[in-house]
């Protein structure tokens, strides 16, 4: 049983991330704080995310533009841009 709620989520999770992908978002923020590009985020794409408020309150202001990006790639550049 154990193996098979294993495999349940395993599967969830790949489909969400498929899913995911295979989306394209297009942002732009001028010098927005972290808090606000996070909600615009889940606006944008019905995602929860979880962050730290430590993280949020250090990151400072978030300025880029993109354009047709996948999930992935825009939390990537976001957050280690």
């Amino acid at each position: 049983m154990k193996e098979l709620r294993l495999l349940f989520v395993a599967l969830l999770m790949f489909t969400l991330t498929v899913s995911a992908q295979a989306q394209s978002y297009s942002v732009e923020y001028n010098d927005a704080p972290m808090e606000q590009v996070i909600k615009d985020l889940r606006k944008k794409t019905g995602y929860e995310f979880v962050v730290e408020k430590q993280l949020i309150e250090e990151s400072g202001t978030v300025t880029c533009k993109y354009k047709d990006a996948t999930l992935e790639q825009l939390l990537n550049r976001i957050f280690y841009d």
